[in-house]
This record gives structure tokens, sequence and C-alpha cells, in this order.
């Protein structure tokens, strides 16, 4: 069985290409350019360069036809010093804002809390 779930990421962009095919009929397309960076717990979104909110990026994601990530910058695990609660903040956001993969997340959490246990 393959892991295809992305690493947490600090900032990802893709290009989207969305097609417009009202009753089946092409209408033209629209390409985008949407950037979101985790900065502390703030996420920062970019859309075609103009600040956004996570809502927009979401919608723009989730209805493209096309989707190529064209940059990253990936974390290399979540810092031990997140806590429970934190943590669960952290990935509702990231999975919201597609950052993150919730399995990939959520193994994380659990190598987190053995190592915290054991400590």
């Amino acid at each position: 069985m393959h892991d295809t779930a992305k690493a947490p990421a600090i900032t990802r962009t893709w290009t989207t290409v969305t097609e417009h095919r009202p009753y089946g009929e092409y209408w033209g397309d629209t390409t985008a350019t949407v950037t979101v960076t985790r900065l502390g717990n703030q996420p920062i979104v970019l859309i075609d360069g103009q600040q956004s909110d996570v809502y927009t990026a979401a919608r723009i994601l989730g209805g493209a036809t096309v989707k190529t990530v064209t940059h990253e910058v990936l974390e290399d695990a979540l810092p031990f010093y997140v806590r429970r609660a934190q943590r669960h903040a952290l990935f509702d956001y990231l999975v919201a804002g597609g950052m993150a993969h919730w399995d990939a997340l959520l193994e994380a959490a659990r190598r987190i809390e053995a190592q915290e246990v054991a400590a």
C-alpha cells in the first residue's frame, strides 16, 4: 500500500485551471494561483497576489479542473511544544486549508503523544 498523504507544509502554492461548462457547453476557463502560508497559528492566503481568506481558497481548489503544486516548503515534523489542544486546532486549520492530509496528521499526533508519555 502506498502512502499518498501530503507532508505538512509551511507554504504551498497551486496553479489551478477551472473550466466553465454550464449545461455541458464550454464557455472558457479561469486560471488562478493560490498560495497558503502558515505563520504561527494564522493562515495567510494569497489568490493571484491579492490577500484573501481560507474559504475562498478552498472553493477555488475544490472546484478546479486541473490543480498543480508549483511551490512548497515542507515542515519536517510537528514541533514537540505543540500540546494536545493546540494540535487539534492546528489539525483543523491545516485540513481546512488543504495543507495536509488528516491521516498523516493523526499519525504524527500519535507519535508525539507516545513520546510525551515516554518522557
